[in-house]
């Protein structure tokens, strides 16, 4: 197992990071992970009591000059510690921000093939719906390369999910601003509107992509699901063969398809799907 998967199934959460610290500081540390072993217990003990803001309030209030002096293994856990935290408050950039002392920050920064395998791993969390870590290793890649335009989408997506609506949309208007464009964040967006009730917004995104690339199965699918509320069941259905033809091996979008045409009745459609 790699150095860096040993990080990432060690990095559970920040009771488990101030048991490390107090256990390793009971063996005899310097006083900068005394101070911050003393500290982490007042931490851990507000965090319990819901007090999520005044935790950080007294993480903020650690001298970074005495955080960057913490051997490597206590710099690691104070990392997590506090990115934990963050992300328990909803505070995305802050958390990527303190994953950026981190010493697998400092490993990892110039290696593509390291920063692949991690946007790999952050992916096959969110898959298999283990949000929390998920959430805690998109942030860690975003402090190793803020600009990683499918991280960035993918985070996007999981927020999403979590109905962290404005923060989705904000990552996917960062990735515009650079690349006005990008397909995947255009869907997204119009995920995000459908999400929130803003078919008639949905709908231009959904279209702008289809205007730039009519192979895009994803606008498809979406605009296929979206003329089906509006109860237009030719545009629905144009759509869904389009999404079907492009990838007829997803079985979700003939699912839906057929669900929908069935809904209202529509055998003859149904008819020459089958």
């Amino acid at each position: 197992m790699t150095e860096q998967n040993n990080f990432i199934n060690n990095s559970r959460g920040f009771k488990a990071s101030h048991t490390r610290i107090r256990n390793n500081n009971q063996k005899g540390a310097n006083s900068e992970s005394l101070n911050v072993a003393r500290l982490s217990v007042d931490i851990n003990h507000k965090i319990n009591n819901g007090d999520i803001q005044e935790a950080i309030n007294s993480l903020e209030a650690i001298d970074e000059d005495v955080i960057k002096k913490l051997p490597s293994l206590d710099l690691s856990q104070f990392c997590e510690l506090f990115c934990d935290t963050l992300i328990k408050a909803k505070q995305w950039n802050a958390a990527i921000k303190i994953l950026e002392l981190h010493p697998e920050n400092k490993r990892i920064r110039d290696n593509e093939i390291e920063i692949e395998r991690l946007f790999h791993q952050a992916a096959t969390a969110a898959i298999q719906e283990e949000n929390h870590k998920s959430v805690f290793l998109h942030c860690l890649l975003l402090s190793v390369n803020p600009q990683h335009a499918e991280g960035l989408r993918n985070f996007a997506v999981l927020l999403r999910r979590l109905s962290e609506y404005q923060a989705a949309y904000d990552i996917c208007k960062r990735i515009l601003d650079v690349n006005p464009n990008n397909e995947k964040s255009l869907v997204t967006i119009g995920t995000i509107f459908a999400d929130l009730g803003q078919y008639d917004k949905a709908e231009k995104c959904f279209l702008k992509v289809l205007k730039a690339n009519n192979s895009n199965e994803l606008a498809h699918s979406n605009l296929s699901g979206y003329y089906h509320v509006q109860a237009n069941i030719d545009k629905s259905y144009y759509h869904f063969t389009w999404a079907h033809y492009l990838n007829p091996h997803n079985h979700l979008i003939t699912l839906d398809g057929l669900t929908s045409l069935r809904r209202v009745c529509n055998f003859k459609y149904i008819n020459r799907i089958n």
